[in-house]
């Protein structure tokens, strides 16, 4: 797995980056990018969570430095994490539903409805 890094904060930290399944494919990434990004670069995809990635472009390259966050941050995260496995358990829900063509109440169908209408509209 290799990515292409095109923007990071200034204190080194990654803010926009694409993964690909080879060198060459994030290589080609850079160089559609290079007019737009001169700094970007291809590297093999890092060990460890993004938020701990340290980018040194003169290098071209990344490192792994640990991130202390506050209480309030863990908090948040780990908010955000129950908030993105529940609606992949809600999603997963709605998919069996369909499969097995399952008659659910009205009230559950149009929540359904409503749910897949947000996702078309997100989508476009």
């Amino acid at each position: 797995m290799h990515i292409s890094v095109v923007a990071w904060t200034s204190d080194g930290r990654i803010s926009k980056y694409r993964e690909f399944a080879t060198k060459a494919e994030a290589d080609a990434h850079v160089a559609s990018v290079s007019a737009r990004f001169p700094g970007a670069f291809a590297t093999e995809y890092p060990a460890g969570p993004v938020r701990e990635w340290k980018i040194d472009p003169l290098a071209k390259s990344i490192s792994l430095e640990p991130v202390v966050l506050t209480q309030e941050e863990v908090l948040r995260e780990k908010m955000s994490e129950l908030h993105r496995t529940d609606l992949n358990l809600i999603r997963a829900i709605e998919d069996v539903i369909d499969i097995m063509a399952v008659t659910v109440p009205p009230v559950v169908a149009d929540l359904i409805a409503r749910r897949k209408a947000l996702r078309q509209e997100i989508s476009k």
